[in-house]
């Protein structure tokens, strides 16, 4: 989105084979994907614009790869292994460059979601393959070591976990229940207590794909794609409770899962999705107008 307010849109080039994982390091964007050869790639802007797509080649073929950083540079890729299902680490240190690939064991059944707390600990949460269950492994600050994979005893879980992390420091996870009739659920996480869950935040009810946190204009959300395709959200109230799940009026026809760009938590929620028709379309929430008119955005190709 422009300054004043208007999108638009740039082909940035690449062969993308995975989804865009983006990371924002000061002004700097990096963007990193999986491209041709199932090789890592990735791709950095500034306020001059972008520059062209660097292929990583020392890390072998990757799976989907999912980045988080730190305020002092330090970027963080992981992935599940391509044909198999340990977990893989990269680490890019300024002025020092690309470490990895680390083995960090690992039995997952699904992607790494990967978050980082204030403190500057990195969690990875995935879907155990084994058992369906929610795991994770934890390394406490940048330059830290990991610990060992941990089952959380929550599950099975029918797809790949969320995570959320917040100023206290507590990591909210979030994912869709196996059983029917498909709960969203969700484990609290905080410093120095068990792990509190699984819980039902506001009754939500999920479908096919899933669920999205995101804090945004002053407050937890998730959205979800709701029964009919339409979109569904959940608020977290300042008294620490759940509002009750409730449709996003005037938004239907979702063909992916919905996800909510991140930013100050003074800044709007902006939900973006998929629709039926082939194109990417986008909904605003601010504390003084509520939801906006949804907006489409041009096909996708």
């Amino acid at each position: 989105m422009t300054t004043p307010g208007q999108w638009t849109r740039s082909d940035l080039g690449g062969y993308l084979t995975s989804a865009p994982s983006v990371v924002l390091v000061g002004s700097t964007l990096t963007v990193f994907y999986r491209g041709a050869g199932h090789r890592l790639w990735e791709l950095t802007g500034t306020s001059a614009g972008f520059g062209s797509p660097q292929r990583l080649g020392q890390f072998g073929q990757v799976g989907v790869p999912a980045a988080v950083s730190q305020p002092d540079g330090v970027i963080d890729v992981f992935w599940r292994g391509y044909g198999g299902t340990q977990l893989w680490h990269a680490q890019y240190t300024p002025a020092v460059g690309w470490a990895g690939p680390q083995d960090l064991n690992g039995d997952l059944a699904s992607d790494p979601y990967p978050v980082v707390t204030p403190s500057g600990d990195v969690q990875v949460f995935w879907m155990g393959a084994g058992d369906s269950n929610l795991w994770r492994i934890v390394r406490g600050g940048v330059s830290g070591t990991w610990g060992g994979p941990q089952d959380l005893g929550m599950g099975p879980l029918d797809g790949a976990p969320q995570a959320i992390p917040l100023a206290s420091g507590e990591i909210d996870v979030f994912w869709r229940q196996l059983a029917r009739p498909r709960w969203l659920e969700e484990a609290v996480l905080r410093p120095g207590a068990p792990p509190v869950g699984p819980v039902n935040p506001g009754g939500a009810l999920g479908q096919l794909l899933q669920p999205w946190p995101v804090f945004a204009a002053g407050s937890e959300w998730l959205v979800f794609q709701g029964r009919l395709g339409g979109l569904r959200q959940v608020r977290l109230g300042a008294d620490g409770t759940w509002t009750a799940s409730a449709w996003v009026q005037g938004v239907a026809g979702l063909l992916s899962a919905p996800f909510a760009a991140t930013g100050p938590a003074s800044a709007p929620l902006e939900v973006f999705w998929t629709g039926t028709d082939g194109h990417l379309w986008v909904e605003q929430f601010t504390q003084a107008g509520g939801f906006s008119e949804p907006a489409q955005l041009g096909p996708l190709s």
